[in-house]
């Protein structure tokens, strides 16, 4: 069950590296203050706003929120997660909409939004470099000003940040015309788990792969299990189990996607990443690939199964609604 705020706040102690991680980027640029846990406990999830709204912690408060403003200071802040065994979320301008910086279990919430400056503008080459924290808004504001543009106008333009876009893959209002964001991005630098820094040097094409570039592009959420839960046998198996805090995290079809969805895929589980009883709802993702059949009539069987052994009208109960077919 979602913690209230309040309850979240007074079991809230601060952690005992807290000093030592000041002095690694600043005093001031280090808060496990009430009101900085409370805004980074959240994204744009639709769940988490909907508890923040009923004034409950979506996930849980994070134990810290710490804002580098250079990238040695990055890669300093993440060698002493490594060595505490720290988890982090880095936090761009929190306007994603799938849960990806929430907190879970306290973890250390990384800020980029001091990285936000503009470093290079090459005109012959028509390229820009820029860090991954700038405001997106502000970073085209800067490129009109000399008479450029991204051609990346995604709704979020104003509350999101450069390296959000890549983050998510995300598309805007000209990708039609200048494509989504991958196909914008020449190249980068990151800092990995070990606090190493890798470079992708921008050049317009590749010759040779994999394409090292297009692991972090898009790697938003993304989680690496070292081991797998447990295995379902069909689909109702898969909703049961969505009752008792599990999600299916991915379908892979060895079969017809029909004679799949009737009894015969098998699903890799992992924990639910955002906490909820029942009664909040269920949700199930699956990554499917459509064979030798109808996907639709595939999907309609699935959902008779399901209707036909009860299991919709008691999943859409435990969530305070009523399943009735028409």
């Amino acid at each position: 069950m979602p913690q209230a705020l309040r309850d979240a706040v007074r079991a809230h102690a601060a952690p005992p590296w807290l000093p030592e991680l000041a002095a690694l980027v600043g005093a001031d640029h280090v808060s496990d203050a009430a009101p900085d846990l409370w805004v980074y406990a959240r994204d744009r999830l639709p769940y988490a706003t909907f508890a923040v709204r009923d004034g409950r912690v979506p996930g849980t408060l994070p134990s810290a929120v710490v804002r580098p403003g250079t990238e040695d200071e990055l890669a300093a802040v993440v060698r002493f997660a490594r060595a505490r065994r720290i988890p982090l979320i880095p936090y761009g301008a929190g306007s994603g909409v799938l849960g990806g910086a929430v907190p879970v279990a306290h973890e250390l919430v990384v800020d980029l939004k001091r990285l936000n400056r503009i470093v290079s503008i090459d005109e012959t080459d028509l390229t820009v470099t820029v860090q991954a924290g700038m405001n997106g808004g502000q970073f085209e504001a800067a490129l009109n000003a000399r008479g450029f543009t991204t051609g990346h106008l995604p709704q979020s333009l104003y509350m999101s940040t450069v390296g959000g876009w890549a983050a998510c893959r995300g598309a805007g209002q000209n990708s039609t015309r200048y494509g989504k964001i991958e196909d914008m991005v020449l190249g980068l630098r990151a800092i990995l788990p070990d606090g190493q820094v890798l470079q992708v040097r921008p050049v317009a094409r590749r010759a040779v792969g994999p394409s090292v570039k297009d692991l972090m592009i898009g790697a938003e959420g993304g989680r690496l299990r070292d081991h797998l839960v447990t295995k379902l046998d069909n689909g109702v198996s898969a909703a049961r189990m969505l009752q008792d805090g599990k999600v299916v995290a991915a379908a892979g079809l060895r079969s017809e996607l029909e004679s799949a969805l009737r009894g015969d895929a098998r699903f890799e589980i992992g924990p639910l990443p955002i906490p909820r009883a029942p009664r909040d709802g269920w949700a199930v993702g699956m990554a499917v690939r459509k064979e030798a059949t109808d996907l639709a009539q595939a999907l309609q069987g699935a959902v008779e199964q399901l209707s036909g052994s009860g299991e919709m009208e008691r999943l859409f109960a435990a969530g305070g609604l009523r399943w009735q077919r028409v």
